[in-house]
């Protein structure tokens, strides 16, 4: 499989049916999905969409790495440290590799940006990079600062700085997915209703 592919987005002028092949190949050609990106891009709200209409099962890799240390995201940046959450998030990256099928892994924003966990999911499932806009991005973040250690103190003149900076760190990584999703135009319904057709 192509690394890089860009997929085609679903637009009001693009017909479904021209798309059928690119997303036929994305999902049936392996077990697990893996959706990347920044914080912030959607990956949790498109992944228990396609999760639902195929009938698979939804991991949100932070909610797992929660469960298995028993404490939340926050806590762990609190009194470990980030260098210790990575540590867990690569664990439990390979945990899931190894006893799950049939499932839409939604990973953390920073989950591809060590080169041993982007290889890992592109050895050993799909991985789509949903792609955003910086203004986007912010727009987001700005609502939901409480839920995301790595930007809950930042003020208003803070968070546009953080996500300029790390968005232009960590696209490198994001770009070595197999498959490139512009969010700009996407329809989630749409492609909903797509995949549960295949």
């Amino acid at each position: 499989m192509p690394a890089s592919k860009l997929v085609q987005t679903l637009t009001s002028h693009l017909k479904i049916g021209e798309i059928d092949t690119d997303f036929n190949n994305i999902i049936c050609n392996n077990m697990i999905v893996f959706l990347i990106g920044f914080m912030g891009c959607g990956k949790t709200t498109l992944g228990k969409r396609i999760a639902n209409k195929l009938n698979w099962q939804f991991i949100d890799l932070d909610t797992y790495i929660e469960k298995m240390q028993n404490a939340t995201v926050s806590e762990i940046f609190q009194n470990e440290g980030e260098h210790k959450f990575r540590i867990y998030e690569q664990t439990a990256l390979n945990e899931i590799i190894k006893t799950e099928n049939k499932t839409i892994v939604s990973t953390g924003g920073g989950t591809p940006c060590i080169i041993e966990n982007i290889e890992l999911m592109n050895k050993n499932g799909t991985t789509i990079y949903l792609k955003a806009s910086y203004s986007l991005l912010v727009n987001r973040l700005k609502n939901s600062k409480k839920t995301r250690p790595l930007i809950k103190s930042m003020n208003q003149v803070e968070l546009p700085i953080f996500v300029l900076k790390k968005l232009a760190e960590r696209e490198p990584f994001y770009k070595k997915a197999q498959y490139i999703v512009d969010t700009k135009s996407i329809e989630l319904g749409a492609i909903v209703k797509l995949i549960n057709e295949l």
